[in-house]
């Protein structure tokens, strides 16, 4: 019953950070990057010494902060290998010789 508590939670963290950052995916992605950013979110707030024990909406604030960073370090990496200034906000820029998935 826990796993189902974990994609519920993931998916809506997944979808607030997509918000928040501006970026546009799918719900399954939503979901991975939900569960993920719970994970990299508890061990970010467990090294700057801060816990949030509020049950489902400190596990939401928690995975969604880690989405944040994990669509922000996705940027920048993305953003680097083609040749663009890291922006980690602003969703890409969209050239005319892009295709639908924003590669090239």
């Amino acid at each position: 019953m826990a796993f189902i508590g974990w994609i519920i939670i993931g998916g809506l963290a997944g979808w607030v950070a997509e918000r928040i950052m501006q970026a546009d995916h799918g719900i399954f992605t939503n979901i991975f990057i939900g569960m993920l950013g719970a994970v990299v979110g508890g061990w970010v707030f467990g090294a700057l010494g801060l816990a949030l024990h509020g049950g489902f909406l400190g596990s939401l604030i928690t995975a969604a902060a880690g989405a944040c960073i994990i669509i922000w370090i996705y940027r920048a990496i993305r953003n680097k290998e083609q040749g663009r200034p890291v922006d980690p906000i602003m969703p890409p820029r969209r050239d005319n010789n892009d295709d639908f998935t924003g590669m090239n």
